[in-house]
């Protein structure tokens, strides 16, 4: 029985990149993404009207755009990314950037003509702004009601149970109950995290 011819691979002294390259970025990130699932369940653009009050259109330098700061800011609570960790993970992640409406161009070589990324600084400054102005509290209001009107969330609700994953050292002959503790209601929740910022 006669052996499979294979020609050797030839050698390479590096590995030379094609010279251009088109990626649409529509096409890289995945129907089923949760990024895409929530670019079409939730209208973020109502976030120019609510920040419309806190700049003016006169004097200073211009704003970023609140929608692309807003979705960043999503990114980093969505994922648990600091914004350093954001910033540095964003241009080699193509979801993350179509979800800002960005590409690697973009952020590679920014264009003041073309969308381009906020510095990170006007994050988190943004952020404390928001925070201060109850932009936050109208933006939980606007995601969560509509859930509760669909019957997706029930308002008084007092356990909550998510299906992460958690690997453990953990036997099941060693099972104890646990006590959940209760959910809070929504305006409590503001409330209280109106409290935590002062």
């Amino acid at each position: 029985m006669e052996r499979e011819q294979i020609m050797k691979a030839p050698k390479h002294p590096s590995t030379q990149p094609r010279l251009f390259q088109v990626i649409d970025m529509e096409e890289r990130v995945p129907p089923h993404h949760i990024l895409r699932q929530i670019n079409e369940a939730v209208d973020v653009s109502v976030i120019h009207d609510w920040v419309a009050p806190l700049y003016t259109e006169k004097t200073g330098r211009p704003a970023a755009d609140p929608e692309r700061l807003l979705r960043l800011m999503l990114l980093s609570y969505l994922f648990d990314h600091s914004e350093r960790e954001l910033y540095e993970i964003l241009p080699v992640h193509a979801g993350y950037l179509w979800f800002c409406g960005l590409d690697v161009e973009s952020v590679l070589h920014p264009d003041p003509h073309h969308p381009t990324l906020p510095d990170r600084t006007t994050l988190v400054k943004t952020r404390k702004r928001w925070r201060q102005h109850g932009i936050f509290d109208r933006l939980m209001t606007y995601v969560v009601d509509p859930c509760i009107a669909a019957g997706l969330v029930s308002p008084d609700v007092h356990a909550a149970a998510d299906g992460t994953q958690v690997r453990a050292n953990a036997s099941i002959h060693r099972l104890r109950e646990v006590k959940l503790a209760p959910v809070e209601p929504l305006e409590d929740y503001l409330a209280r995290t109106a409290r935590e910022d002062e």
